[in-house]
């Protein structure tokens, strides 16, 4: 039996937004560049530019990707952290297709170290 599977991806997103208000800017740490200050507008708003440099800095182990593993992996991606790495040991079924939107038929049955890494550097990036 093989040991657990890991998958690390560097989250990035290419999506752009209109440039922070002022104040926004002026509040935030110079670590945050402008484009990490417009990108991340919201959740600096709501909980500020320190909370957002730790956000950024933050490294996470997240052990399975079923269903509500996937919707976490999108939502830390989304949120600007430093790396996520993934531990997940069990082949992709057909049942996985209904639960996790990164999955695609062609990946079933297919081994972790394939797929599912494959699935996080790719697929999870293009959020």
């Amino acid at each position: 039996m093989a040991g657990p599977t890991a998958a690390q991806v560097d989250p990035t997103s290419a999506n752009e937004t209109k440039g922070a208000p002022a104040n926004v800017a002026a509040n935030a740490n110079e670590s945050l560049s402008a484009d990490e200050i417009a990108l991340y507008d919201r959740q600096i708003r709501l909980w500020g530019a320190q909370a957002q440099e730790r956000i950024r800095s933050a490294s996470i182990l997240l052990v399975s990707l079923r269903a509500l593993g996937t919707e976490i992996a999108k939502n830390l991606t989304l949120a600007g952290i430093n790396s996520l790495t993934i531990i997940d040991d069990e082949p992709v079924t057909e049942e996985d297709l209904g639960a996790q939107y990164f999955l695609r038929e062609e990946d079933v049955g297919k081994p972790v170290s394939s797929t599912r890494r494959n699935m996080s550097n790719t697929r999870l990036m293009d959020v």
